[in-house]
């Protein structure tokens, strides 16, 4: 139960630390604006990812894979719009956020499905 509960945490995290990045830009913060994109675009779409595959137990290799998984679909989105000549890098980001929101919500429902009425203190 304790697995569910902490999947339940991670996936609200992340889609948290997502919501919190589309007021930042929706509202043109300057001073956080950069942190807020940068976190979100290394960690989100690699741990949406990682929510399908087997997690790691440690959860530095985790985060380690998440930025990993980030970085190489990030560059492959990236090649793909360049070699198509389809460059818009704002509908870009949010296909890949939306993409990453639904592959999180999914695995939220998952995890409170998992974890039952009666495992909620």
């Amino acid at each position: 139960m304790t697995e569910g509960r902490a999947r339940v945490r991670r996936d609200l995290a992340l889609l948290g630390l997502l919501a919190v990045t589309v007021l930042v830009v929706a509202a043109d913060v300057p001073l956080a604006r950069p942190l807020a994109v940068l976190a979100t675009g290394l960690l989100v779409p690699g741990a949406a990812i990682l929510t399908r595959l087997r997690p790691a137990t440690d959860l530095l290799v985790s985060v380690g894979v998440a930025i990993g998984l980030s970085i190489a679909l990030e560059i492959g989105l990236a090649t793909l719009a360049a070699v198509t000549g389809w460059w818009h890098p704002v509908l870009l980001a949010a296909i890949l956020a939306a993409g990453a929101a639904a592959l999180l919500a999914a695995d939220l429902r998952t995890a409170l499905d998992d974890t039952g009425p009666a495992a909620t203190p």
